[in-house]
């Protein structure tokens, strides 16, 4: 068996592509401080769930060499914030089975996705719930954004 990842960048464009119908709005100009709005002007992050789970933080903070910076965090969920309401779109992006990319034919399997106010992702930060990075194992995001849970 081998085991083959996309390169995350790709991943992630395809992620945002995927946020757009459900948005209503548009991308954001390269260089944005969000990546897209909705339609009211609500603006919005697009993350990944992955096997390790997902992160919050800024995207300056994140990667190789970059250090995260609470006082950033906070000023980035102020911008999502802004007017009509912003916030994240996560979307699992770790698929049961191989991959849609290596299925012959090619399907289409249903993708969840979760819609979170910045105000509910600065809930969790002032609570504790995230880690020092402001991120959240697979494991914990999941049980915290179970309905029976809420």
């Amino acid at each position: 068996m081998v085991r083959e990842r996309i390169d995350g960048r790709v991943m992630g464009l395809l992620v945002e592509l995927l946020a757009r119908p459900i948005l209503g709005g548009e991308f954001s100009s390269p260089g944005s401080q969000w990546d897209q709005t909705d339609g009211g002007g609500g603006r919005w992050e697009v993350r990944a769930l992955t096997e390790r789970g997902v992160d919050f933080s800024p995207s300056c903070a994140r990667g190789a060499g970059r250090k995260f910076d609470a006082d950033l965090f906070q000023v980035k969920l102020s911008l999502l914030a802004h007017g009509t309401g912003g916030g994240y779109l996560v979307f699992d992006v770790q698929l049961p089975g191989p991959a849609l990319w290596q299925s012959v034919p090619p399907t289409s399997a249903p993708i969840d996705w979760w819609k979170l106010p910045a105000y509910g992702v600065r809930g969790w930060w002032t609570a504790g719930l995230l880690n020092s990075q402001a991120g959240l194992s697979r494991k914990a995001f999941l049980e915290m954004t179970d309905p029976e849970n809420l």
